[in-house]
């Protein structure tokens, strides 16, 4: 996710044009968070709403609310995250670990463009195609 924010930073391709993955990623981010160009006026502006013919670009300052991490199969087939990230406290950490660290926000199955929130015992019926979702600020929701 993070890669696709920072391409999508130096955007030149009409929104209508963008592949689905990065049409969601605009939706994410959302509109007080981008530009739009303006082509006769030959510069960036605040947006409204997404347009499909409209050339869009994330505010170089934004910095992502939250962070999605894939869920993997680690040495003697347990589930779990290989990340660095500084909230992480191990290289691999295991699955039933995730929920109790700092900014957990939940699990998640991708499908197609769609997330839709799954119950922790869920995640290994419908892995591989479950992340696990922080907050960068290290809260957790609502606190």
């Amino acid at each position: 996710m993070n890669e696709m924010i920072e391409k999508l930073k130096k955007n030149k391709i009409p929104f209508g044009l963008l592949e689905p993955e990065e049409q969601e990623c605009f939706r994410k981010v959302g509109e007080s968070n981008c530009v739009k160009y303006v082509g006769l006026a030959m510069n960036w502006k605040e947006l409204s709403q997404f347009e499909f013919l409209g050339t869009y670009r994330i505010k170089p300052d934004y910095k992502p609310e939250y962070v999605d991490l894939e869920i993997k199969r680690g040495g003697g087939h347990f589930l779990g995250v290989f990340s660095v990230q500084p909230f992480m406290p191990h290289n691999f950490t295991h699955l039933h670990c995730l929920p109790s660290l700092p900014g957990f926000e939940g699990f998640y199955l991708t499908s197609g463009n769609k997330q839709t929130e799954v119950r922790a015992e869920w995640v290994s019926r419908h892995f591989p195609n479950v992340i696990a979702r922080f907050r960068t600020g290290g809260e957790k929701a609502g606190q």
